[in-house]
């Protein structure tokens, strides 16, 4: 983890309220997927916290890192008014990763899901990317409300991908634990991967029980400090502490970690 600054390549929109801002990324630590970094954004009093946000792709070659945020209050704002050029100050990378958290039975295991929603959905972006590098061919899984938030700018057409979408605008009518119903996977050793809201990691994770396949979630709680010092992101669990900072201790867990009820 380090704290560095960098300038804004592209900052462009991928679905309505939703933008992929591409940087420079000048220290050696290469972010992994599941990692994430936190962002001041301006230099004046408000808003004073960092904000945190999952990489959605790191490109080893130019050293360029990706985040995909959407635009929901004044630091996200701000954010999505910025010029290439502009200044960013990071922190990162901060938590752990897929590849750190994933035991190697299950890593070697030959059917890979990764079930993405919304703002979710940029860090399964990255490791679908990084499983299709190993050469794993995941399938990764996209649900939205509806069309106009599926962020097709953002995908690789390399990588199989199911579009859900509760109104049925594009894709499969449902959410994604009704298209993995619907669509049975007969093979228990397939591991799904999931990041997005909790309802939806909660039907990923009673899906996998119910299949006999591995699970393994990305949370997503407000993280203020994003390295365990406030307490602010913690979550129960099912091990003898009984909670988990989410920043520090995850945001990677096994599904069978959580306490979802």
């Amino acid at each position: 983890m380090q704290q560095f600054f960098s300038q804004i390549q592209n900052l462009n929109p991928v679905a309505t309220g939703y933008f992929r801002l591409d940087f420079h990324w000048p220290i050696d630590e290469v972010p992994r997927a599941g990692q994430f970094l936190t962002i001041r954004v301006g230099d004046v009093s408000s808003p004073l916290l960092r904000r945190p946000f999952a990489l959605s792709a790191f490109d080893s070659s130019s050293r360029t890192a990706s985040i995909i945020f959407q635009k929901i209050g004044k630091a996200t704002e701000l954010l999505s008014e910025m010029n290439p050029g502009d200044p960013i100050d990071i922190l990162g990378p901060l938590g752990n990763s897929f590849s750190q958290k994933v035991t190697a039975m299950d890593a070697g295991k030959k059917n890979h899901i990764v079930v993405a929603g919304g703002i979710g959905t940029g860090p399964m972006l990255y490791l679908a990317d990084e499983l299709k590098r190993e050469k794993k061919d995941p399938l990764l899984i996209i649900g939205c409300r509806s069309e106009h938030l599926v962020p097709y700018p953002a995908l690789d057409n390399s990588i199989r991908t199911i579009i859900c979408t509760d109104d049925g605008s594009a894709g499969f009518k449902g959410n994604v634990v009704d298209y993995m119903k619907s669509n049975p996977d007969p093979d228990s050793g397939t591991v799904i991967y999931s990041c997005g809201p909790k309802p939806m990691l909660m039907g990923c994770q009673n899906y996998a029980e119910e299949t006999g396949k591995s699970s393994y979630v990305s949370l997503e709680e407000v993280m203020a400090c994003g390295v365990g010092a406030c307490m602010g992101c913690t979550c129960e669990t099912t091990d003898e502490k009984k909670y988990a900072r989410v920043c520090k201790d995850g945001p990677v867990f096994s599904g069978g970690e959580i306490k979802w009820t």
